[in-house]
């Protein structure tokens, strides 16, 4: 069985309206300290949905996100894909996070992927 932390395949894209990899874009309000963050994949969002409903979705496990720190990805025609990059200043928080895996989203059900720490980008 593969891995609930595996890289997305290469058919999923994860670059932002501006075509960059989200990779290459950290939050900008919630910038990570030197050391990096810790990030948690979401898929199964409704097409809908926006950081404002991600950050209510882990508000209601007691997790504090702000909206610059999620990332919604886009298709290459500017669509979303279902999918978000969720940046965790701990592995506390991102573990805490963990525990709204396989929860509602509306009619959706979400998938959440521990990526581990990623570090953090120098600009």
């Amino acid at each position: 069985a593969a891995s609930r932390a595996a890289a997305p395949g290469p058919g999923s894209s994860s670059r932002a309206p501006s075509g960059r990899p989200w990779s290459d874009s950290p939050p900008s309000s919630d910038a990570p300290s030197a050391h990096g963050e810790h990030v948690v994949k979401m898929r199964g969002l409704p097409y809908k949905a926006s950081a404002t409903d991600v950050v209510a979705f882990f508000r209601s496990a007691g997790v504090d996100v702000k909206e610059g720190a999620v990332g919604m990805c886009f298709n290459a025609q500017g669509r979303p894909t279902g999918e978000a990059n969720v940046h965790f200043p701990s592995s506390q928080a991102a573990h805490k996070a963990m525990t709204k895996d396989l929860q509602s989203m509306g009619s959706r059900y979400i998938e959440l992927f521990d990526m581990g720490r990623q570090p953090a980008k120098g600009r």
